[in-house]
Formats: C-alpha cells, sequence, structure tokens
C-alpha cells in the first residue's frame, strides 16, 4: 500500500467537507502538512486528477444535484459553490456536463454515470495498487449475443438471471439508456450467437472500438473501476462514449469509444 494513501484520502475529505468555502490548493496542502509542489504531484499519483480538476468537478456535480433538487436560483448556486460569476459557472458546467444549468434543470438527471461521486479511501486504494492498469484499445467485428434479458437494479437481478441461463455465459451486455429507468437498466446474459428463440433475445453489437478494462475480482470494487472509467479516464482521454452500454467478457469490462471532437 502507498504510504500516501492515507494523506490524500484525508485531502479528499478536506475538500468534501469545503466544497462552499473559499479555499485554494495551498489550503488543502497545507492541512495534510504537505508542500504545495509536492501536493499536487501526489495528489494526481494517487487521485489521477489534479487536485484543481477534482475540486471542480466535485463542486460541479454537488451544484448539479442542487439545480435538479432545489428552485434556488442558477445565480446563487454558483456563488454558493465558489464561481466568480454565472457566465464563468455556466461555462464550467457545459464543459463538463454538455449542456448548461439552465438546460439540465429542465431535462432533469438522466445519466448518473456523469456525476463525479466523491472518491473514498476504497477509490483510492484501488487506483494506486501496482496492478491497476489504463485500458486497451481493441478494434472488434460486429457481435450477436442469445441469452436471457431482464432489467437489472442491482448485481443480485444480475447473478439470478446468470443461474436461469442453461449454458455457461460467455458475455453480458449492460445497457446504459439516456434515461435512467426507476426499475433498473437491460441487461442481457448470454453468448455469442445468430438467432434466438423466446424466451431467449438476441442483440447485435456493431464493429467498434472498445476500450478494455481489467474486471477487480471483487463484486464490491466493480462500481469502483465505473467511477474511474466515466469519471477520471473518459474526461482525461481523446475519447467520449461511443454507445450507452458495457460488455463484460473474459474478465474484462468493454466500453465502446470514439474520438471526441
Amino acid at each position: 500500500m502507498s504510504p500516501y494513501l492515507r494523506p490524500m484520502a484525508t485531502a479528499v475529505t478536506f475538500i468534501e467537507d469545503h466544497l462552499q468555502d473559499d479555499i485554494n490548493l495551498a489550503d488543502i496542502a497545507a492541512f495534510v502538512a504537505y508542500s504545495l509542489f509536492h501536493f499536487c504531484r501526489v495528489f494526481n499519483q494517487i487521485v489521477h486528477h489534479p487536485p484543481y480538476d477534482y475540486l471542480m468537478r466535485r463542486r460541479l456535480t454537488a451544484a448539479a444535484g442542487q439545480l435538479i433538487q432545489t428552485e434556488q436560483r442558477i445565480t446563487d448556486i454558483a456563488f454558493a459553490y465558489q464561481f466568480g460569476s454565472p457566465e464563468g459557472f455556466s461555462r464550467a458546467f457545459q464543459r463538463m456536463f454538455g449542456e448548461l444549468p439552465t438546460q439540465w434543470r429542465k431535462r432533469g438527471l438522466r445519466q448518473p454515470q456523469m456525476l463525479m461521486p466523491p472518491l473514498t479511501a476504497a477509490h483510492l486504494a484501488q487506483r494506486s495498487a501496482p496492478n491497476f492498469q489504463p485500458p486497451r484499445l481493441v478494434n472488434h467485428p460486429a457481435l450477436t449475443i442469445v441469452g436471457l434479458m431482464t432489467l437489472a437494479r442491482d448485481e443480485t437481478a444480475v447473478t439470478h438471471l446468470r443461474q436461469q441461463f442453461r449454458q455457461p455465459p460467455t458475455h453480458t451486455l449492460i445497457h446504459y439508456p439516456d434515461f435512467w429507468a426507476d426499475n433498473g437498466r437491460p441487461v442481457l446474459i448470454g453468448t455469442k450467437g445468430e438467432a434466438a428463440a423466446p424466451p431467449l433475445v438476441a442483440q447485435t453489437i456493431p464493429a467498434h472500438t472498445y476500450a478494455c478494462f481489467a474486471l477487480p475480482q471483487a463484486a464490491a470494487e466493480r462500481p469502483l473501476l465505473s467511477d474511474y472509467i466515466y469519471q477520471t479516464w473518459l474526461p482525461q482521454s481523446r475519447y467520449r462514449l461511443a454507445l450507452p452500454l458495457e460488455i463484460e467478457h473474459n474478465c474484462q469490462l468493454w466500453v465502446p469509444v470514439v474520438l471526441a471532437g
């Protein structure tokens, strides 16, 4: 375990406790008794975000929640989270979420994976583990999966679906629709095939470029990996999500991506 893990977790907690306060990087570094230069270098190494970027993304995520959950004026929310002007807040908000605060409030929360969660010690431990690697990019041909589908709210529903499938499944296809249904998200568990007879269904995934991440063995660590993919790796890469789905195959998580631009 990295000796920097605990102080950086402390720094993250300090940030979380002061999202609406006028703090700067020097204040955070001083709280964990690091020089500013050393703090910025170590924080980036452990958290995989520069500290200012992490602070801004957490403030914007908290502000995004306020826009939906309250009727506060956008100007008041902007100032509450230490943005110098409503215009600056709107520009930063659009860079992170792809739409203006007014549009976000009108549409409501559609894709929870867009939100930057507060990173925990478990997040940091996973990211600083010696075997934690960036993804491989793979060009994969079109793929048809035949199997059983359900709306799953949690991993228990997915496990039950695997038990219902009569042969060892090779693929798990997880959909992220444009909206987040209250009753879950579509999950298809099956094998490569061509056609299906009820109760089986078939779905063809087009040929695409996939970012392939190693899946952690512990089920509890899989949500931590998703947070890394959508809130750290994708924003910092040259890519964006191409299709609203993921594929689990051969102990890997495949995410379809396309060059941003």
